[in-house]
Parts: C-alpha cells; sequence; structure tokens
C-alpha cells in the first residue's frame, strides 16, 4: 500500500528479494524507497544490478548489528532472509555487537543462539510502529529453549503474527 514508503533488506545478499521489493514499489508506492545492507559487498553489487533503474535504491555495505534505528530512521516494512550461522562461526566483534543490540532492546539472547536470532530482533528494532516484518526463518524459532525469549518479543511487539511453514 501506499503507506508502506520505506523497505528495509538488511541481508540483502546478491539481490534474491530485492529486483521484487523494487518492483513491488514502483508499483504500489512510487516514492517508495528501499536500503539494502549486506556485509559482503561482491553479493551487494549483485544485488544492485537486479534493480529497476528508475526506483531509488540505497545500499550499504556493512555489518547490519552496526546500524541503529537513529542511523537510518525507521522503516514501515523489513524483509529478508538472516544469516543462518552457528555461534562458533561468527566474528567476535560482530558477535559482540549483535548481542549489544539484542540488550538494548532488552532481549537476552542466549550465548550459543544462531545468528539468526539477534538479527531478528535488531530488525523489529528498526520498525516503525506499526509495521510488517517478514523474514525467512529457520523452525528453532518455534522449537528451542532459546528462542523463547525472541517469541515473547515478538508476541509483544506485534499486534498480529503469521506463521507460514513449509517441509
Amino acid at each position: 500500500t501506499e503507506t508502506t514508503s520505506r523497505v528495509l533488506e538488511p541481508s540483502a545478499g546478491s539481490g534474491a528479494f530485492v529486483g521484487p521489493l523494487l518492483d513491488r514499489l514502483a508499483t504500489v508506492s512510487p516514492r517508495g524507497r528501499l536500503v539494502a545492507i549486506d556485509v559482503d559487498e561482491d553479493a551487494l553489487d549483485l544485488a544492485i544490478q537486479s534493480r529497476p533503474s528508475d526506483v531509488p535504491l540505497e545500499a550499504l555495505c556493512t555489518d547490519f548489528f552496526s546500524v541503529r534505528p537513529e542511523d537510518l530512521g525507521l522503516f514501515d516494512c523489513v524483509i529478508g532472509n538472516p544469516p543462518w550461522v552457528r555461534p562458533g562461526l561468527v566474528d567476535p566483534i560482530v558477535r559482540e555487537h549483535a548481542l549489544e543490540r539484542c540488550s538494548e532492546i532488552g532481549v537476552e539472547m542466549h550465548p550459543g543462539a544462531s545468528l539468526w536470532a539477534p538479527f531478528l530482533v535488531h530488525a523489529c528494532s528498526m520498525l516503525r510502529r506499526p509495521g510488517r516484518l517478514a523474514m525467512v526463518l529457520p523452525a528453532e524459532l518455534l522449537q528451542v529453549d532459546y528462542a523463547a525469549p525472541i517469541r515473547r518479543h515478538l508476541e509483544s511487539r506485534f499486534r498480529r503474527l503469521m506463521v507460514i511453514r513449509f517441509d
């Protein structure tokens, strides 16, 4: 709708969502804007190439956890496929930033949580109220004990939650 004018894709990768998002924004919100973030410069370059030329796109090559709401402003919608990286494989500085963002929001993250968990919590902090969030997430969200604080956060943050599960 026209109210969706600012969209964030914090895990842009090579642009699987970027092109379709820009096409949709061009149709429903001519003044819309997409901000795409990814830590991988080569992947982000591919995402930029997938864009229609007449829609504004701001691409930031940075670690999403280094970005705060006050840096970019709030968004109407956040959509993405967060990194599913095990804790032992995450750069310690990235891990520290991830846990700091969660703590600032008031969600205590289990140190053994996969990177998608703090990524999801931080993505929520980038939304206006009311805002919409669409993320590709592992079934762990509904199954593991360490995700309980995340589930509670989502329930308190959103008026309605819809989970679509694929086999």
